[in-house]
């Protein structure tokens, strides 16, 4: 069998950087999750602005503390749908965007 000259330090070398990857996979669902926390705040419905408020990222999830923040996202028979949070989670360039920087300072 011919082997490749240098085989075994490409391969400790690509699982150098798997395991890097695999290590940056949380900080960059996080920045994700913030981007798209952010978004969903600028895109919340602001009568008080108290739910676009009680929206954060929470690690890797966006989480939103007012309790009527669903009968906004989805409607109700008295309520249009508002869809914010499904409008900010759209955003796949500016999301995927956030997590760049994080994967390529992971590998060295």
């Amino acid at each position: 069998m011919n082997k490749l000259i240098g085989e075994a330090k490409l391969r400790a070398h690509l699982e150098r950087i798997r395991l890097e990857m695999v290590a940056a996979e949380k900080p960059a669902e996080n920045a994700m999750a913030r981007v798209v926390a952010g978004r969903a705040r600028a895109f919340a419905p602001k009568r008080t602005g108290q739910m676009a408020a009680g929206i954060e990222a929470e690690g890797s999830q966006v989480k939103a503390s007012v309790r009527w923040t669903k009968f906004q996202e989805f409607g109700t028979r008295f309520v249009a749908a508002q869809h914010f949070l499904k409008r900010a989670g759209e955003a796949h360039k500016e999301i995927a965007a956030a997590a760049i920087p994080v994967f390529r300072a992971a590998i060295h």
